[in-house]
């Protein structure tokens, strides 16, 4: 199908990313509000990639260059839904690591497959520094699909499961929270996805217990 080319700039995301790795942040784009009710924050192939671009998985021109070939059409819909399902197999695998039980095959093959992709390749170019003639190595993407997009995420991924501390990937102490983040503080006694977000409801759901049992 031809690409329908959007007339509008790619939008940036708009929400902070705070758990320090970006395949954590990536599986945190869902969350609960204080209803309980699920909130989606990547509905659309432009927030894909508005959230690829803030978390550093794509260039601007990447993204710009996918959004035109493919805007709005019904394979970017096909990988939104594919992204929503490869979040999933995330979530299942840290979930795991936190447990300390085996990752589901689902989502390492789920993994793989993204890594299987022909998309990123690294390639040497010639160069000059200070006078000299020399040579440096590049990253070069290659977009074939909408859903070649995810295989940067598929990357952190596979750099957080292997280089990364399992002790150290967390599930935010508010148990009505569904977010995960990675502890780089010194003490490593992080608790919350976000101080201001759950951390403050903490604090204040503390006050308003004290407040009852001295009869305030």
């Amino acid at each position: 199908m031809k690409a329908k080319i959007p007339s509008a700039t790619l939008a940036p995301w708009p929400y902070p990313l705070a758990a320090g790795d970006p395949c954590l942040d990536f599986i945190d784009t869902t969350l609960h509000d204080l209803d309980g009710r699920v909130i989606e924050r990547l509905g659309t192939f432009d927030d894909v990639l508005a959230w690829s671009v803030a978390a550093g998985m794509l260039t601007a021109d990447e993204a710009h260059d996918a959004r035109q070939r493919w805007g709005a059409t019904t394979s970017a819909a096909k990988a939104v839904r594919e992204a929503l399902d490869f979040r999933t197999k995330l979530r299942d695998a840290v979930d795991a690591l936190i447990r300390g039980v085996p990752v589901p095959p689902r989502s390492l093959d789920a993994i793989n497959a993204c890594l299987a992709r022909p998309v990123m390749c690294e390639q040497l170019y010639a160069a000059r520094e200070r006078g000299r003639s020399s040579v440096t190595l590049t990253t070069v993407v290659r977009f074939h699909t909408p859903a070649d997009v995810l295989v940067p995420i598929a990357r952190a991924a596979r750099d957080l499961f292997v280089a990364g501390e399992t002790s150290m990937i967390k599930r935010c102490a508010n148990p009505q929270c569904l977010h995960f983040f990675y502890d780089h503080t010194k003490s490593h006694r992080r608790r919350w996805c976000n101080m201001a977000v759950c951390g403050n409801r903490a604090k204040v759901a503390a006050f308003r217990e004290r407040r009852q049992v001295h009869g305030d």
